[in-house]
């Protein structure tokens, strides 16, 4: 599996040598001079994996400071450091102690290359918690529809508690009951927490494939949507 990767670095020099050393071991490498320029190449790009350069992570401002600890979460990361007096590039996995034996080609040969490249979400999610219908075809049959609620929502997706087993990328339809524009809305599943996954909601992610600007709408200003819809009611 070809395995691409990016970089994070402010200083033009030492990422270009990252870049250098990643590219020898056979994968591609992307280049970031900041963590906020990283974040909106992963906007587009879906990568194996992560690799930042520790003063720049150390003078990042808060807001990246914590973009990036969500990140950690969701990405194989190695945080990088070039030592000048050894001239050798120090490694540090995320989780890992700093005595580990960790390198840069450990990193990529038994992290990125096992983990399924992916994208970062280019829309903000808020904690809102709908009633929804959640169905595996557009009729809503009464057998298939399982009554579900959001975790979050954003404009591109969201998160929907469910105990059932969906496979990855399958489509389902869904109805926003508090929506006043019920037409269903198909959407992708792209990610997926089973049922008895110790300390987690089960729950899936969708991306929304087909959905209406009247919906959009909702999703962007929701209080004033469900005020509006009260009234008409």
């Amino acid at each position: 599996m070809n395995v691409r990767t990016i970089v994070a670095a402010a200083d033009p020099e030492i990422r270009k040598l990252y870049q250098q050393q990643v590219s020898s071991l056979g994968a591609d490498c992307d280049t970031a001079a900041s963590l906020h320029e990283m974040f909106e190449q992963m906007k587009e790009i879906p990568y194996n994996g992560l690799l930042i350069d520790l003063p720049t992570l150390v003078k990042a401002n808060q807001v990246e400071k914590a973009q990036c600890h969500e990140l950690l979460r969701l990405f194989p990361t190695l945080r990088l450091r070039w030592d000048q007096s050894s001239q050798k590039l120090l490694c540090l996995l995320y989780g890992s102690h700093p005595t580990d034996n960790m390198s840069l080609k450990l990193f990529i040969d038994e992290h990125c290359q096992s983990f399924t490249a992916r994208r970062i979400r280019r829309f903000q999610r808020m904690r809102l918690h709908y009633n929804v219908l959640l169905a595996s075809d557009e009729d809503f049959r009464d057998d298939d529809v399982e009554r579900s609620t959001s975790i979050d929502i954003s404009e591109g997706g969201c998160s929907l508690i469910t105990g059932r087993d969906r496979p990855l990328e399958s489509n389902v339809w869904l109805r926003f009951i508090e929506f006043e524009d019920q037409t269903p809305i198909q959407a992708s599943i792209c990610s997926r927490i089973p049922w008895g996954t110790a300390m987690k909601i089960p729950s899936i992610g969708v991306s929304f494939t087909t959905i209406s600007e009247a919906q959009l709408e909702q999703i962007r200003h929701p209080g004033k949507a469900i005020y509006e819809k009260k009234l008409k009611s």
